[in-house]
């Protein structure tokens, strides 16, 4: 390369297979690039951390330095790092660009002293000053006889070790705890064996004290001050200022490597952090933008948190409730249930999917559906985290379907109606009038026209079933529980199934909820006829408070073949009609299905 002239020579410690150093000298398009590089630490990982940063150099080399470091970082991003001095030179303009990363100095080419220039020479970039003046002493006097200067020509007395003690006093041994004291006197031999010229081994054990610093929980002032400590003691053995610019240049090495554990921790503490950055916005803006209201309660019911959904819906401020307890945004009636539930998820329990009004600032009342789950941290419940969701269209759909049912009801209501009455008056007159021919004509033809009465009186049979089977009039005029006998009575009758109605209802429930559960046994019954291939029946009615639930339950087939599994079908639409229906094969053929109708104050009633 005509540019520049260059040599290298390395070689390995003594006791390690792989350097740790490597160089790269490369041309570039605008002439060359040169990089030294230094693996922290020692053996195969300070090795690998020089590879790849001479990799990633020599693949951007024709970029310009700054981004061409800036890409050597990111590629030894998860290793133990490096340090870097890289020199780009251009040849038209005949200038270098130099940058160093680390602990590292860069001098000219120009002599200094009976030395050439030289760069990548480790120094401590805190103190340019040269370390050895700090043990120098005071020159002769003027005036005084020329000598061969003679630095520390006798031990260092009372009075200079007073001198180089730190302005600050170090703790004494007996404030110490064991573990730092432990880990001072290992620190103070590794130390004194390195200088004593044991090389890598000794740079090993700063790095593992490093680490143990590290697990015990000390910081690095822990470290500086023994390193401070050690470094004084060291000094005091020092008799020529050589010695003790050797001592200071090799115990800042020694100190670099007992705190790579602490850089190194420092790094993956920024990229976990960067990261928990990172997720925690992923977090708040999958929170802030979500439909649904997202809030935090604590264990006294004070609202701490409201995602900008809360506003959207209620047309509340967050900050207006922030703070405050939740109760007065729940209506009245739905309070106490509320509280109910509330205690329930800070003791742990599961509490179901509810609903609830909620109070928005014009006055009116939303519907909310509410899941709720304990808020937990270091293994203790600290309040309740749950999710609302405004269901008023669902309310209003809920509504109009109810609508479309009862004018359907009311639509079959007249018809069952028609056919009992009208069609029944037209049968009586039709059967007068054949009772007034049958007296005029002879006995052979008056015995046909007892077989057309007969044919008639099944058709007035039929269109009575009909009509009690759109709508019977003993559930208007009676209620559920003789509605549902007369209907198990006729359904025993014509299929000679045992039906057996247990239980009560109790009082008269709404309409709407009485016609729900009659269409829904109805239906229920119709399938047992149908595919169940059963012999019993039984209905049974358990009323609790403001709660009835009814079970269906027959010794059929079951939903275990593919009639069972339409039957399962027909039970899931008869269920749709108004009800929250649940299905369960009881093995052995029986076969239950059951339902709830909660009643309520503030509506006619649900099913």
């Amino acid at each position: 390369m005509g540019l520049i002239e260059w040599a290298v020579a390395e070689v390995t410690q003594a006791g390690q297979t792989e350097s740790g150093d490597r160089y790269l000298v490369t041309p570039t398009p605008d002439g060359a690039l040169v990089a030294v590089v230094d693996g922290l630490g020692h053996g195969a990982e300070a090795a690998d951390a020089a590879k790849m940063a001479v990799t990633s150099l020599e693949r951007h080399a024709q970029e310009q330095v700054i981004p061409l470091v800036r890409d050597c970082h990111r590629s030894l991003l998860g290793t133990r790092g490096a340090v870097i001095s890289v020199a780009s030179f251009i040849a038209r303009d005949q200038t270098m660009t130099w940058l160093g990363v680390g602990n590292v100095e860069g001098l000219p080419g120009a002599r200094r002293g009976n030395r050439s220039g030289h760069a990548g020479r480790y120094t401590d970039p805190r103190n340019r000053r040269r370390p050895e003046r700090l043990l120098q002493r005071p020159s002769p006097a003027a005036g005084s006889a020329p000598t061969a200067v003679r630095l520390h020509p006798r031990p260092l007395g009372q009075a200079e070790r007073r001198r180089a003690r730190a302005r600050r006093p170090l703790p004494r041994a007996r404030d110490v705890n064991p573990e730092l004291r432990e880990l001072a006197q290992r620190y103070a031999r590794a130390l004194q064996d390195y200088l004593a010229g044991r090389g890598e081994a000794a740079l090993q054990e700063a790095y593992d004290l490093g680490r143990q610093a590290l697990a015990q929980g000390l910081g690095v002032h822990d470290l500086a001050t023994i390193q401070h400590r050690t470094l004084l003691n060291a000094f005091l053995r020092v008799r020529t200022r050589r010695e003790g610019s050797r001592a200071l240049r090799a115990s800042g090495k020694f100190f670099v490597e007992g705190l790579l554990p602490f850089e190194m921790s420092h790094r993956r503490s920024q990229e976990v952090n960067a990261a928990l950055r990172e997720s925690e916005q992923r977090y708040r803006s999958l929170v802030d933008t979500a439909r649904d209201i997202i809030y935090t309660l604590s264990t006294d019911g004070t609202i701490m948190s409201l995602n900008p959904a809360f506003e959207a819906v209620t047309g509340w401020s967050c900050t207006e409730w922030i703070g405050k307890n939740f109760s007065p945004l729940v209506h009245p009636d739905d309070l106490p249930r509320a509280v109910e539930l509330l205690r329930a998820v800070l003791e742990g329990r599961v509490a179901p999917m509810f609903e609830l009004g909620i109070l928005t600032k014009s006055g009116a009342w939303v519907p909310g559906e509410f899941v709720a789950t304990p808020l937990v941290q270091d293994a203790r419940i600290v309040g309740v985290l749950g999710v609302a969701r405004d269901i008023t269209d669902r309310k209003r759909a809920e509504a109009a379907l109810r609508h479309v049912n009862e004018m359907l009801e009311e639509e079959v209501k007249r018809i069952a109606h028609a056919l009992h009455d009208e069609a029944g008056q037209l049968l009586a007159s039709v059967h007068i009038g054949l009772a007034d021919v049958a007296r005029d004509l002879p006995p052979h033809v008056a015995q046909r026209l007892e077989d057309v009465r007969g044919l008639l009186d099944k058709i007035e049979e039929q269109l009575r079933h009909l009509s009690h089977e759109l709508r019977p009039t003993i559930l208007d005029d009676l209620g559920l529980q003789p509605a549902l006998e007369f209907l198990a009575d006729g359904v025993s009758r014509r299929t000679g199934l045992q039906i057996v109605v247990e239980g009560s209802p109790g009082k008269r429930l709404p309409a709407p909820t009485e016609t729900a559960l009659y269409r829904i046994v109805q239906e229920a019954l119709t399938n047992v006829t149908k595919h169940a291939q059963a012999t019993r029946v039984s209905i049974t009615f358990v009323r609790s408070g403001r709660l009835l639930r009814c079970a269906i339950r027959d010794d059929g087939v079951g939903g275990a073949t593919a009639r069972g599994r339409r039957n399962a079908g027909h039970h899931r639409d008869a269920a749709r009609r108004n009800a929250a229906g649940h299905f369960r094969n009881r093995g052995g053929g029986w076969w239950r299905i059951g339902f709830s109708s909660l009643m309520t104050t503030r509506s006619s009633g649900r099913v």
